[in-house]
């Protein structure tokens, strides 16, 4: 796993060092060092500074890159110093090392490499004009000749480090993390505009617990090799429970179901309205079909119908497409008063769900909730009202702060929260895993079922279930850039992730294989 944390706790953690192990002044020529080290500079360089300790991280790369005969050039935005960085920007000084004064017109297209050490993580939300100037100008140098690397320290300048997000921000070709990554190298809009990072261990300890981003070595960890005496009971009975009139979803539930089997699931039913049978049953071979009672149009609870259910299936996942009825939702409450095995809820179960979201405290199940941001948004404004806080919180408020609020929601409810995005979020009590596999192809409809899917089948042989639901999360991203590598990101679809399942799967065993032997 790849330790991630906030900003604050990077700040406290290097505050204590100062105090107790080391001065700031010898930490940031480690992260100067680190940085001329870890990368193979050549030709011209032009290292364009801010005002903070970002900056002196960049005078110290200065004047190590002058030592290597490299020709470097630091370029100012600000005569302004920390106390530090003034100390090395001296040292340059007496050294010789150019130095230019920035203007808004300045030709950046005669350098090799930009580096990037303007802001780092201390970004304020308004901008100066120079920054954004600045900013802007290394992304139009870079958008005009592809050859010049674009190089960030610790972060892009205009992300912000625990958000990912950020109005005008520096796409680097590289970013060099000082220390630890934070969670804006991951969160957000991170992918966008770091195409490569690294992480340089100059000694920070940290006081707090840092979170975790996943890894396949970790992902393989999590499995154990089958053994050939089993059969298809062996790996899980599940049921995905979906589909209504509006929604018919015949072959996103086929998808889904595909992709439990593919994903290890020994045997894999789909539950549906019994309208829907026609229409389903076309497009399902290897899946058992179970009718739902319903009328013509909707689904209804039977209560020895859905007892079927409870009494024969390791797991039920409920909600894609299965609409927002009465039906839907009496059989969503009795599930969660009557099962006591794995229940995911996806979809317009969400949405049923924030209606009575304290059924949650009463559940004897294993829940799993899958939601994106807006049903997230749904289920946390839920929350709070039902504890007396009537605030409307929006997902602009969650994308700002999205650790606290999982983390509020998580120490309430007993449930492994999958949220999902470009970085997905799986949450359990205080225990947080980042997973950032996938790509923009993956943005398309079905994708949140075809991840539900694999989820449903690994929950079916797994017994942690939280190990279950990000091992998931991780094959379908991977899947995910499979088929992206495969096609266009424009054209992918989520068939597409489901075909390419078995690839991720056959080299986790390959590994499995190879350390058994």
């Amino acid at each position: 796993m790849i330790n991630v944390t906030t900003t604050n706790n990077v700040k406290k953690s290097e505050e204590l060092m100062f105090r107790t192990k080391i001065l700031n002044l010898d930490l940031m020529k480690k992260a100067g060092v680190a940085c001329s080290n870890s990368f193979k500079f050549f030709g011209k360089v032009a290292i364009l500074s801010g005002t903070g300790n970002n900056a002196g991280d960049g005078f110290v790369l200065a004047y190590e890159l002058y030592k290597k005969n490299i020709d470097v050039t630091i370029i100012l935005l600000k005569e302004k110093f920390s106390e530090n960085g003034k100390h090395y920007f001296d040292i340059c000084k007496e050294n010789n090392i150019k130095i230019l004064k920035y203007d808004f017109d300045m030709d950046l297209s005669k350098y090799n490499i930009l580096v990037d050490s303007i802001l780092g993580i201390g970004i304020k939300k308004n901008l100066d004009y120079i920054y954004i100037n600045a900013i802007k100008n290394i992304n139009e140098t870079k958008n005009k000749n592809k050859d010049i690397i674009v190089l960030s320290i610790d972060i892009n300048s205009g992300l912000n480090s625990d958000t990912g997000i950020g109005d005008v921000v520096v796409k680097s070709d590289m970013t060099l993390s000082i220390g630890v990554f934070k969670l804006g190298h991951f969160l957000n809009m991170a992918k966008d505009y770091i195409k490569n990072k690294i992480n340089l261990d100059i000694g920070i300890e940290l006081i707090d617990e840092s979170y975790k981003v996943a890894e396949f070595e970790d992902i393989i960890k999590m499995f154990d090799k089958r053994k050939n005496f089993s059969h298809k009971g062996s790996f899980g009975k599940v049921c995905l429970f979906g589909g209504s009139l509006e929604y018919s979803g015949a072959i996103q539930l086929s998808n889904m179901a595909l992709s439990s089997l593919k994903s290890g699931a020994g045997i894999s039913a789909i539950a549906v309205p019994r309208f829907l049978a026609d229409i389903v049953i076309k497009n399902i071979l290897e899946s058992t079909l179970f009718l739902i009672d319903s009328n013509d149009d909707e689904i209804i609870f039977n209560r020895e119908n859905i007892d079927v259910l409870i009494d024969n299936y390791d797991v039920i996942t409920f909600g894609m497409g299965v609409g927002r009825s009465i039906g839907a939702e009496e059989i969503l409450y009795y599930l969660l008063e009557n099962y006591s095995k794995k229940l995911v809820i996806d979809a317009d179960g969400l949405f049923i769900l924030s209606q009575n979201i304290n059924l949650l405290k009463k559940s004897k199940a294993k829940i799993v909730l899958t939601p994106h941001l807006k049903e997230f948004e749904r289920l946390y404004n839920s929350y709070r009202k039902s504890i007396g806080d009537f605030k409307e919180y929006t997902v602009l408020d969650i994308l700002n702060n999205q650790i606290e609020f999982v983390l509020d929601f998580c120490k309430y409810y007993d449930v492994v929260l999958l949220l999902k995005g470009a970085t997905s979020l799986i949450v359990e009590n205080e225990q947080i895993t980042l997973v950032d596999r996938g790509t923009n192809g993956m943005a398309t409809a079905g994708s949140g079922d075809v991840l539900s899917g694999i989820v449903t089948g690994l929950l079916g042989y797994f017994h942690n279930v939280y190990n279950a639901v990000v091992a998931s999360t991780f094959i379908n991203g991977m899947a995910g850039e499979f088929a992206s590598s495969e096609m266009s990101n424009f054209s992918q679809i989520a068939s597409d992730t489901v075909k390419f399942i078995p690839k991720v799967f056959k080299k986790i065993e390959d590994v499995l294989n190879d350390e058994t032997n």
